[in-house]
């Protein structure tokens, strides 16, 4: 399945139906062949893909099956990734927003552990979204200037530029 930040390239180029097809049959093939480790990965661009085609109930349900195996032990390397969609799809259901702001939380608090700082970026700013929609604009600047403020290079990424704007919007 070829991948490109986070989504099969079918996703990114805008056949999304594609794309899901894809990601949901090597989620199957992983699942055939007991390769848990790889499975919670594909199921969380499979959830990716579902939010980016605003099928927040499909994405839903697919995180959910990715948090229980965390739970159990397994995959545990995509674990942010998988707390802050989790957060996201929380959000975009309108649910609740002190549980997305846990998820987005550990996923801050878990990827700054492994250092991956690419990963806590995300989950900052995340966060910082959900914040400034409850109007708690300096509460939402806090961990992003934190993360933001440690890049020393990649400023041209689409995650940097998305937290520099979040930064910037005063509202």
């Amino acid at each position: 399945v070829p991948v490109r930040d986070g989504m099969s390239v079918e996703t990114q180029q805008g056949k999304r139906a594609e794309g899901i097809a894809i990601i949901e049959q090597a989620v199957n093939i992983m699942a055939s062949a007991g390769a848990v480790f790889l499975r919670i990965y594909y199921l969380g661009l499979l959830a990716d893909a579902y939010l980016a085609n605003n099928q927040v109930a499909e994405a839903s349900r697919t995180l959910k099956q990715a948090l229980e195996n965390i739970e159990n032990g397994s995959g545990r390397f995509y674990e942010p990734e998988i707390y802050r969609l989790s957060a996201e799809a929380l959000v975009r259901q309108g649910g609740d927003s002190v549980q997305a702001e846990a998820y987005f939380l550990k996923a801050i608090e878990v990827s700054h552990q492994r250092e991956m700082r690419l990963l806590e970026l995300r989950a900052a700013c995340g966060l910082a979204r959900l914040r400034k929609s409850q109007g708690k604009t300096e509460a939402a600047r806090q961990p992003l200037e934190s993360i933001c403020s440690s890049f020393t290079e990649g400023f041209d990424t689409l995650d940097l530029q998305d937290a520099r704007a979040l930064l910037n919007d005063p509202v």
